[in-house]
């Protein structure tokens, strides 16, 4: 079973708020469980590439199961201090140009499934910015709209299959949900993605070029290979 932490669960806010940098909250998380394996490289791959065995799967039960967030992947986080939202958007896009894997959709030819990977050139990470400072009760209206990201299915076809929501409800308090589907996500798949987001975001925010080495894709795109 995929790890799956939520926006209340995993990080409440008491964890996070001796951070004062959302630098800083975002390397003082730890995800649950054992370190994850290392990243993998892979020959790029443009066009329609076959499903593996478990994206099958998935596929199959998404069509059988239209419009349910039960396949879906969330995390959130609590971040403190002063926001870099320009530094956070590009790093956010980044990630997306770094993982096929998250620029993949699944298109049927011919009554068969297919990937289709998107080219990174242009890409980026779909984020929706709600502004709670105003709301009586901003915690609560946060929960609120955590459960309605929870609701909105993805379409395999169209995509982006992540996407995100920044809530800002104080001057120095947000809160970040970052929702994928499973198929193109695994239980490492969150933990890699807030990893780099911290490195990225301290980089940009500092005025410095991007220091992760490059990859290919995301492990989580192993999927792809098994059955090759």
């Amino acid at each position: 079973m995929p790890q799956r932490c939520e926006a209340d669960d995993q990080y409440p806010a008491s964890g996070l708020s001796s951070a004062s940098e959302p630098t800083e909250a975002m390397a003082r998380i730890s995800y649950r469980g054992a370190s994850p394996p290392p990243l993998i490289r892979t020959d790029r791959r443009e066009g329609r590439i076959p499903l593996s065995l478990a994206q099958w799967r998935l596929w199959f039960l998404a069509q059988m199961d239209e419009g349910s967030g039960r396949y879906h992947e969330s995390c959130g986080i609590f971040l403190y201090g002063n926001l870099s939202q320009a530094a956070l958007r590009c790093a956010l896009n980044r990630i997306v140009v770094r993982h096929e894997a998250l620029r993949t959709t699944f298109v049927s030819v011919d009554g068969v499934p297919v990937q289709k990977v998107e080219a990174a050139e242009g890409s980026r990470f779909p984020i929706v910015e709600h502004d709670l400072r105003g709301c009586a009760d901003a915690d609560a209206e946060l929960r609120s709209l955590v459960v309605v990201e929870a609701s909105i299915p993805f379409d395999l076809q169209e995509g982006p299959l992540i996407r995100g929501r920044l809530f800002q409800l104080g001057e120095e308090r947000h809160a970040l949900l970052v929702t994928m589907h499973h198929i193109v996500s695994d239980g490492w798949s969150m933990g890699i993605l807030l990893d780099e987001l911290s490195t990225l975001y301290g980089a940009y925010r500092r005025g410095e070029a991007d220091p992760l080495p490059e990859l290919c894709s995301m492990r989580t795109m192993r999927f792809g290979n098994e059955s090759g």
